[in-house]
């Protein structure tokens, strides 16, 4: 039992004797009263003069004296016991650590010995032998019942140690020993991790050290009623190597969720940590490592994660609204139907993130690093993305409404059926870009370069009339129509682009699983551009001479570009694309 429990014990004595000597003080004066009023006038005379009085009086006066040394007394002793008591915990947190440290351990004796060279005045060398030598102990013959080894024995008592380290981690041997323990089990943790990190199965490796019995034991302790006596250590959260942890492991509470919430995580590293569905509210994970780390359907809601990283994360499903995420590192993370409205990713690395479905509301992607990401019906309404970097990305179905996409570099990016009404384009860069059937109301592109990008059937392209000479249209793919509504508007004098005649119209399907792929050529310099077209599946396009009467319909309104058909793709009903290399030409 710990001092403080024995305190509220120790002020009830007090209370108590108190009282009885009030009380014994309130019945003795009754009772002389009621023998003076009895006996009469003569009984105070008479009771001084009776020796018994005297020693009576005497107890009385000395009772308060009495008292005052029994405490001091018993104070005394209290602290006399709670040092031996201290004393014996120290001797057994010692033991203890010893055992939790691996200094028992069963380990190769290694003999480091020099040797100098008989040549050492010439050559001037000196040699080094290392030898190893394996001391161990066999059982004897006489040994009737099986058992386990000394080694096996050994790694047992650490699991054991660690459990047993688990009252002074709580408190229950006093708060002196609090500290220690946690830094025992932090050292523990991260000796039996960092002996697995960089070595070539790493994963594998590191899946069994975290199913191991001693990093169950470390886990239940460090974690133990609901991870309230290491919120008790806040101060050591900052840069807390508790990396491949477990949140989910058996037998933990579910408090343990909410373990970092509110809290001050600065330079923590959890990489490879299981956090799913956990509660990070208003958390401050600056500069933190959680690369690899599963947060899947976790509450990041508000959360300061500047400069983290989060590498190959999965935040499938997790809330991210108003999450400060600048400058952070999200390459190759999951993002899956995340909720990322109003977040700021400025300058943030998402290469190649998943982002499907995922929600980006008035989300500021400023400079952000986007290529090959995933963004296929992601709705980016009213989202900042100027100078944003989306070379290659799949932007196909997104919402782009009233998106900002100043400056942005959309080079080969995919935004087959987006949505870009009044969507902000100017001086963005949508070479090779495929915006087949994309909205095009209202989109402003001031100084847009179209170069190469596939505008079949975009749908609205409202244009402003003073803009239409400020766009790059060369090599740019657009239907006969399109281009006719524009000349009607006004007189281009940049008008290199490439038409698709109408009557083409009713073969062409884009989402089709037969595409080709057309070479074009400016017949005035060397400059050419790919585009891939989709036809619709019953057209025999592996036949030659339909290939030559596309030619022929495509080579009529492009007299500026020599066109070749390059490549057939085929899409295999098992998701793999058959290529046929074709070299036809007209």
């Amino acid at each position: 039992m710990s001092k403080q429990s024995d305190q509220p014990k120790h002020g009830l004595r007090i209370l108590l004797i108190i009282l009885a000597a009030l009380f014994s003080g309130a019945v003795l004066w009754c009772v002389l009263q009621f023998l003076s009023a009895r006996i009469g006038n003569n009984f105070w005379s008479e009771l001084i003069e009776k020796n018994g009085f005297w020693t009576l009086l005497a107890l009385i006066i000395s009772s308060p004296v009495a008292f005052f040394i029994w405490l001091f007394r018993d104070q005394n002793t209290i602290k006399q016991l709670e040092s031996q008591r201290k004393d014996v915990n120290l001797k057994e947190f010692h033991k203890i650590a010893e055992w939790v440290s691996g200094l028992h351990l069963v380990e190769d004796k290694i003999t480091k010995k020099t040797k100098e060279s008989p040549r050492k005045l010439i050559n001037k060398t000196v040699s080094l032998e290392t030898e190893n030598i394996q001391e161990y102990g066999q059982a004897g013959n006489q040994r009737h019942l099986p058992s386990h080894s000394r080694e096996d024995g050994a790694v047992g008592l650490q699991v054991a140690a660690v459990y047993m380290l688990k009252p002074f981690f709580c408190g229950e041997h006093g708060d002196g020993f609090r500290r220690p323990a946690l830094n025992l089990l932090t050292a523990a943790w991260l000796a039996l991790f960092k002996q697995v990190e960089g070595k070539e199965n790493q994963d594998e490796e590191l899946e069994h050290v975290r199913n191991s019995p001693l990093a169950i034991a470390l886990t239940e302790v460090l974690l133990a009623e609901g991870g309230k006596h290491l919120r008790c250590h806040k101060e050591v959260f900052s840069n807390l190597y508790l990396s491949y942890i477990n949140l989910h492991l058996l037998g933990l509470s579910k408090e343990v969720l909410e373990l970092f919430k509110e809290t001050d995580c600065t330079g923590i590293q959890l990489q490879g940590a299981k956090l799913q569905r956990v509660e990070l509210q208003e958390i401050k994970l600056t500069k933190a490592n959680l690369q690899g780390a599963n947060l899947q359907g976790a509450n990041l809601t508000e959360a300061n994660l500047y400069k983290v990283n989060l590498q190959d994360a999965n935040l499938e499903g997790a809330e991210l609204q108003e999450v400060n995420l600048q400058e952070s590192n999200l390459y190759k993370a999951d993002l899956l139907g995340a909720n990322l409205q109003g977040a700021n990713l400025t300058e943030a690395n998402l290469e190649e993130a998943e982002l499907f479905g995922a929600t980006l509301q008035k989300a500021t992607l400023s400079k952000t690093k986007l290529q090959k990401s995933n963004l296929e019906e992601t709705d980016l309404q009213n989202a900042n993305l100027s100078q944003a970097k989306l070379e290659k990305a799949y932007l196909r179905s997104a919402h782009l409404q009233k998106a900002s996409l100043l400056l942005a570099n959309l080079q080969e990016a995919d935004l087959q059926e987006a949505d870009l009404e009044e969507a902000d384009l100017r001086f963005a860069n949508l070479q090779e870009a495929n915006l087949q059937e994309a909205n095009f109301k209202g989109v402003k592109l001031g100084k847009t370069n179209l170069k190469g990008a596939n505008l079949q059937d975009i749908k609205a392209l409202e244009l402003e009339i003073s803009k239409l000479n400020d766009i790059t249209w060369t090599g740019a793919l657009l239907m006969q129509q399109t281009v006719e509504n524009i000349e009607n508007k006004t007189t281009l004098t940049n008008i290199d682009w490439i038409i698709i005649p109408e009557s083409l119209k009713e073969i062409l399907d884009c989402h089709s699983t037969k595409k080709v792929e057309f070479q074009f050529k400016k017949i005035s310099s060397d400059e050419s551009v790919q585009h891939i077209l989709g036809f619709k599946s019953e057209l025999p396009i592996e036949k030659k001479e339909i290939r030559i009467k596309l030619l022929a319909h495509l080579q009529e309104l492009n007299s500026n570009w020599t066109i070749k058909i390059i490549t057939i793709q085929k899409l295999n009903p098992d998701w793999t694309i058959e290529t046929t290399i074709i070299n036809d030409s007209f």
